[in-house]
């Protein structure tokens, strides 16, 4: 009785195997793979947008629909000023964006102080 379960799952192994042969070529033809994708948001940045990647559990991975805008810069002052300001010409800033370098400019105008008048003694 062992013999003959044996014999037949011997069998069956070899009526599988000669069914995934195709067409007498030597590569094997694996059943259709059902494809579960699972979705993870890459963020932007100030350059690039962001995007759904989805990826199955074979490897497959594609890029799904982007993110309608581009992600936010993040700006550091300089700390010294391009141009300082003084009464007759505004003064430049620099601000540079952390992620990708790219830098912007602002204008400011002098700012009276106390000590900006004349030495002047009044009668």
């Amino acid at each position: 009785m062992r013999l003959l379960k044996r014999l037949g799952i011997l069998f069956l192994s070899a009526m599988i195997l000669t069914s995934l042969i195709s067409c007498g070529k030597d590569e094997i033809v694996l059943p259709p793979h059902q494809h579960t994708y699972y979705g993870k948001h890459i963020a932007g940045n100030c350059q690039v947008k962001g995007y759904m990647e989805y990826t199955c559990a074979c490897g497959d991975t594609y890029h799904g629909e982007e993110d309608a805008e581009y992600g936010e810069h993040t700006f550091v002052e300089d700390p010294v000023p391009v141009r300082v300001a003084t009464q007759d010409t505004p003064g430049i800033k620099r601000r540079y964006c952390t992620v990708d370098g790219c830098s912007e400019v602002e204008y400011y105008n002098y700012e009276w102080q106390p000590n900006d008048l004349p030495d002047t003694e009044f009668d």
